[in-house]
């Protein structure tokens, strides 16, 4: 969990005082900063994953999560050690609406992300290095937001004052901080100006 949330503290700082929370939301903002602490997870949800769902089966099982982890990072772990974190990776991707069952062969689907939830993401990787694009990156691409999705979405959200112009991306971010995007989403019930400043100081 310290890699998980501790690692961001203005993130954490949100989400202690986020009341109430959408149960949806919650399990999507768990399975990013699961992908933010665990790079094997997050390269199985933001690419192995999309690609099965776009092939000619759309499922996925825990053997052939076995046999990608072994390919991604081969001699690592014993087959029973590799099999249990198949295992936990097909779990968290059901928890976040990625995946439709318990049961092989699992059918892979993208969840619905809301407004709430997209603007949390977008705050957080603003303050944070990661690897893609604002608009092409695996924690956009596992919930099923590909580059013209995303740009589509996020042009829709005021707060992220997004445009495109060819291969010219703009945010225009209507608040300095995630606290302040999230006070005035209704999130919070009132901002904590000392943690607002630290964050702002920080950036």
């Amino acid at each position: 969990m310290r890699h998980r949330y501790d690692a961001y503290p203005f993130a954490l700082e949100v989400l202690g005082k986020w009341r109430p929370m959408e149960l949806s939301d919650r399990a999507l903002i768990c399975h990013w900063h699961t992908q933010l602490a665990d790079p094997i997870y997050r390269k199985f949800t933001g690419d192995y994953l999309v690609e099965r769902y776009y092939g000619p089966a759309g499922n996925v099982d825990n053997d052939m999560t076995s046999r990608w982890i072994e390919l991604t990072v081969p001699d690592r772990w014993q087959i029973p050690t590799r099999n249990k974190i198949a295992s936990k990776m097909l779990t968290s991707a059901l928890s976040a609406g990625i995946i439709a069952s318990n049961r092989n062969p699992r059918p892979i689907l993208f969840p619905r992300v809301s407004d709430l939830a997209l603007c949390y993401l977008m705050y957080l990787l603003r303050e944070i290095q990661y690897e893609g694009s604002a608009i092409s990156n695996p924690y956009l691409t596992s919930v099923g937001l590909d580059q013209d999705e995303a740009v589509r979405r996020i042009r829709g959200i005021r707060e992220l004052g997004f445009s495109k112009q060819g291969d010219l991306l703009q945010f225009d971010w209507q608040h300095d901080s995630m606290m302040a995007w999230a006070c005035s989403a209704g999130i919070l019930a009132e901002v904590d100006n000392e943690t607002n400043n630290m964050q702002r100081a920080a950036t």
